[in-house]
């Protein structure tokens, strides 16, 4: 005999089935890697979309693979996808630095 509380605690569980689970938000930009700045323990990844542009986009890590990364992308100055922790992509302001947080994810484009 089942009691109320169990069926209850089917149901529910059975419910949250159905609801979508929410991405996790993040900062995705393509750009030129221009210059990397590294102190003993992050690196800073700094670039542009465009040679023109008035916005710096920067991301921060503290992953050796991404750092490394980073500065081969630097030495050619390729374009890399930058993925990070930031909530959104920041629309302000119209010039100046703008930040993806802190990088999770990098891919370099020859």
């Amino acid at each position: 005999m089942r009691t109320p509380m169990a069926v209850a605690a089917a149901a529910f569980t059975a419910a949250m089935m159905l609801v979508p689970m929410l991405a996790e938000a993040t900062c995705t930009q393509i750009i030129y890697a221009e210059r990397a700045v590294s102190t003993e323990t992050s690196t800073q990844l700094q670039g542009r979309t465009a040679s023109n542009s008035l916005i710096l986009w920067f991301g921060t890590t503290n992953n050796d693979m991404l750092s490394s990364l980073i500065h081969s992308a630097v030495a050619q100055r390729n374009r890399v996808q930058v993925t990070g922790d930031a909530s959104s992509c920041p629309v302000a302001p119209a010039t100046g630095n703008r930040s993806v947080g802190t990088i999770i994810s990098m891919i370099q484009q020859p």
